[in-house]
């Protein structure tokens, strides 16, 4: 009588172990994480991202506005644009660099047309070429005339204010929101904001 071939026990070990591997749980939840984990830390990145730029608006926003409330009331004439940029930053606070950062714009605003009284630039921010010429322009205007201020300044976000020696910034760098963000050749991005007041009758 002829009897069937044995199955060695090397390969009886195999087969039993790949049935225990397909029917063990064990590190099911391992897989999902680590497929989830890089959206995760995307998503946080950039929260965190999000938040400082809208504290720092908001700061520029109120900080702005303190300075202009005096001349809206009349308290005191239009200022020099040192003057007004160190008592814009001095109502910010906290920004490192506030004054080398930002760069403020008063322009009178003739009511007919709409349009600035001299010729305007448009928003202009901090210009760092050591070479430039560049003047603030803060025009005083007349009594019960409107006038127009410009405040801008440059920051720069979280995924390249550090790096390291190589020039990378490898946690930064998973920040979809600073990747976006508009940056000039210094990796600096810029915060705006404009406002307007009436000068009161001398």
């Amino acid at each position: 009588m002829m009897t069937a071939p044995q199955t060695p026990p090397m390969d009886r070990r195999r087969r039993n172990w790949l049935r225990h591997l397909r029917r063990s749980e064990t590190g099911a939840v391992t897989l999902p994480t680590l497929l989830w984990l890089p959206f995760f830390l995307m998503i946080m990145v950039s929260s965190v991202e999000l938040l400082v730029l809208s504290v720092k608006q908001t700061m520029l926003e109120r900080g702005v506005d303190m300075s202009t409330r005096i001349l809206r009331l009349g308290i005191e004439k239009t200022p020099s644009a040192e003057t007004l940029k160190r008592s814009i930053c001095e109502n910010i606070g906290f920004l490192h660099n506030c004054m080398d950062d930002l760069f403020v714009e008063v322009h009178a605003v003739d009511t007919n047309t709409w349009a600035t009284v001299n010729p305007d630039p448009g928003m202009r921010c901090v210009d760092r070429d050591p070479d430039s010429t560049q003047v603030a322009t803060v025009d005083g205007g007349n009594d019960d005339q409107m006038m127009l201020l410009r405040a801008c300044l440059k920051i720069r976000p979280m995924s390249t204010g550090s790096q390291t020696e190589d020039g990378k910034n490898y946690i930064w760098e998973m920040n979809p929101l600073g990747a976006y963000l508009l940056t000039d050749m210094n990796g600096e991005a810029t915060l705006t904001t404009t406002t307007f007041y009436i000068n009161e009758p001398g």
